[in-house]
């Protein structure tokens, strides 16, 4: 379809019988996201990546930002629909030549997770948020997990890895 909506996207997996988990990947990978409500078939997708690219190269100035952190759009080409962060993840994560998208996946209600550079030596989300927290004044589970939350890497406090990323994180290189 050329037009549909996570509405949509919920009664298809209830119909499948797949529960109400949505897999975006294959959703991301045949549609272009343009809200938090709405997709489009790709062939509306009509990005200036270069200058899209240059754009996001004004905020994310160090190896890597997180979504949340870009929060105007003035300096962004026009391209057939509004910006907002979740056209920037999908944008990222399907068409950005400079930065790929760093995250435990796409969620329905919030875009979350690093944009990363494609040339900084840091690749995977767990070193980005080792990274992050490294960074970070917190002391506990619990606290790193509200600034994940609060910073926009992670949509909830949840990560069955972050024992392992705090411990990582204070360690001195």
């Amino acid at each position: 379809r050329d037009h549909f909506t996570i509405d949509d996207l919920n009664m298809l997996t209830e119909t499948l019988g797949f529960g109400t988990v949505i897999y975006f990947e294959p959703v991301y990978d045949n549609s272009l996201r343009i809200n938090k409500d709405e997709f489009v078939a790709k062939k509306y997708a009509n990005f200036d990546v270069a200058a899209t690219d240059a754009a996001i190269g004004h905020f994310c100035i160090g190896d890597y930002i997180t979504i949340s952190e870009v929060t105007n759009f003035s300096a962004f080409p026009s391209n057939n629909f509004p910006w907002n962060s979740f056209l920037l993840e999908h944008y990222v994560s399907k068409y950005s030549e400079e930065y790929k998208l760093v995250s435990m996946g796409h969620t329905a209600n919030k875009s979350v997770g690093a944009i990363v550079k494609r040339i900084s030596p840091l690749d995977t989300f767990d070193e980005i948020i080792t990274d992050a927290l490294r960074n970070a004044n917190v002391d506990n589970r619990d606290e790193a997990l509200e600034y994940l939350v609060q910073n926009g890497f992670l949509a909830r406090r949840k990560y069955t890895k972050i024992d392992d990323i705090l411990k990582a994180a204070r360690r001195v290189d």
